[in-house]
């Protein structure tokens, strides 16, 4: 096995392909390299490219009455524009900036729908992305409504932990870095308000910070912290 195939059978929707399909696919990907701050594409551009993140972070967001909203960072084996290549003419759904160097694979809708006509696989793990994201962002407009600051901050640790943690013996470590001001932005709060709601966190010994990697030791604790802000 190769390194391009052993870090394509990462991507969930590719991990069930054969060698000689992720061969072909190889053939008819594009490789770029974008510096830090790059628009990859505005919400309602046309699109017609899917990108699977091999290097680097990104930002996913919509802008609303001069707010921006964040619906989610990327990581490598992450994946976007899938729904404006499935469907023809689709509009981009939400802006995509690049936060640190990142190369992606690219993969154009031609090649991509000759990829799902010949694996229709493919396409429940797309549907089965799209309801959660849906549910996501369903549940973000849930919370800005109803919550408290302090109670979205919690909530989205616990979402962070959901998708990015490692379970141990001792408890979940959030396995990626996280600045105050990503948080802020997942949370619709404020760089400030993470900060005073980490320490407090802290104190509680509810979580611990070591080096921007957070360590839930009881997530029970920080749900009850949601319940009862």
């Amino acid at each position: 096995m190769d390194c391009f195939e052993a870090w394509m059978r990462r991507v969930d929707f590719f991990s069930e392909l054969s060698a000689e399909h992720l061969s072909r696919i190889r053939n008819v990907m594009s490789e770029r390299t974008y510096k830090k701050g790059t628009i990859l594409f505005f919400e309602g551009d046309p699109g017609d490219e899917l990108f699977i993140i091999k290097a680097g972070k990104v930002k996913v967001y919509r802008t609303g009455e001069s707010k921006e909203v964040v619906l989610a960072y990327l990581f490598p084996g992450d994946y976007f524009g899938e729904m404006a290549v499935i469907q023809k003419d689709e509009a981009r759904s939400a802006t995509v900036e690049v936060t640190q160097k990142s190369t992606f694979y690219v993969l154009k809708q031609h090649d991509f729908n000759e990829l799902i006509v010949q694996h229709p696989s493919i396409c429940i793990h797309l549907l089965h992305l799209a309801m959660h994201r849906i549910r996501q962002s369903n549940e973000m407009i849930k919370d800005l409504t109803l919550l408290d600051a302090s109670s979205r901050i919690y909530k989205t640790i616990l979402r962070l932990a959901d998708e990015y943690g490692v379970p141990k013996s001792e408890g979940v470590w959030i396995n990626t870095r996280w600045t105050h001001q990503q948080i802020a932005d997942l949370s619709g709060t404020v760089r400030e308000t993470v900060t005073k709601s980490l320490l407090e966190l802290q104190r509680e010994n509810i979580i611990s910070i070591e080096q921007k990697k957070i360590f839930i030791p009881d997530r029970r604790r920080l749900q009850e912290k949601v319940k009862h802000s």
